[in-house]
């Protein structure tokens, strides 16, 4: 299974028209995205990043922007900060059986560059 792509489109599709309308939902959105490892709770490889869903804070700043259809991905990128996950998301997300770890948790740290 594309695990990754399985991911995009969960997310697009979960959150797309909440982000094109609320501004403080976008922030939360790059919060909880930006540089964040996400994963099937039914993955064998769920903690190891080559196996992780992840897309970069600048990945996440451009989709706000694309889903927006104005902007520039600067104006999201580094705008709240990172690795914030909130209980809406987290739960919206868990409905499509995902689940996150934050890149300094001690399962991934020796393992994950963080790269903005």
């Amino acid at each position: 299974m594309d695990y990754q792509q399985k991911f995009e489109d969960d997310l697009l599709a979960l959150f797309a028209s909440r982000i094109k309308e609320d501004d403080e939902f976008a922030h939360q959105f790059w919060s909880a995205f930006g540089s964040v490892y996400w994963y099937q709770e039914s993955d064998p490889n769920k903690f190891n990043p080559d196996y992780s869903c992840y897309i970069s804070g600048r990945h996440a700043a451009t989709l706000i922007t694309e889903i927006q259809g104005k902007g520039e991905y600067t104006d999201w990128f580094l705008a709240s900060p990172d690795g914030v996950v909130s209980e809406f998301i987290a739960e919206t997300m868990a409905s499509k059986g995902w689940c996150f770890v934050l890149p300094d948790d001690p399962i991934l740290t020796p393992l994950v560059p963080i790269n903005y």
